[in-house]
């Protein structure tokens, strides 16, 4: 009785994967352990208050009370309490729109400003702008 050679070639083939099926799996080596955790804090130490003579405590200048306007307001209700700074930005802003209505809010600050350095740009802008009419 002899078996024919592909029968033999299969009988081989089933032994095989039967084999590589059920054969036991190789132990493979455990990953190594990564840890995304951030690092250890260091050991808490008792605080302590600073030393007497570490700080020196500096006077503090007290700041210069604003002065306020109420021509301001005609512009807009929010810029009331603007500073120095900001209302001579405004003075420049209504000397560069240059209309009767800027003229007229400007001749009303230079009778309300209080600040020096306020009332200087406003003199300057009545003395070198001209304010034009909207009719022509």
């Amino acid at each position: 009785m002899t078996l024919p050679l592909p029968l033999l070639l299969a009988a081989l083939g089933v032994v095989l994967v039967t084999v590589a099926i059920f054969a036991p799996q190789r132990v493979r080596a455990a990953p190594p352990a990564v840890s995304l955790a951030p690092p250890l804090a260091p050991p808490a130490q008792a605080w302590s208050p600073p030393q007497s003579d570490a700080y020196v405590v500096e006077s503090i200048a007290e700041p210069e009370p604003v002065t306020t306007s109420s021509w301001t307001a005609l512009i807009d209700p929010l810029a009331a309490g603007c500073t120095p700074q900001g209302r001579v930005a405004l003075v420049d802003a209504l000397a560069t729109v240059a209309t009767p209505w800027a003229h007229d809010v400007l001749l009303r600050a230079q009778a309300d400003e209080p600040d020096p350095m306020v009332r200087a740009a406003l003199d300057a802008a009545l003395r070198d702008v001209r304010f034009t009419s909207s009719e022509s």
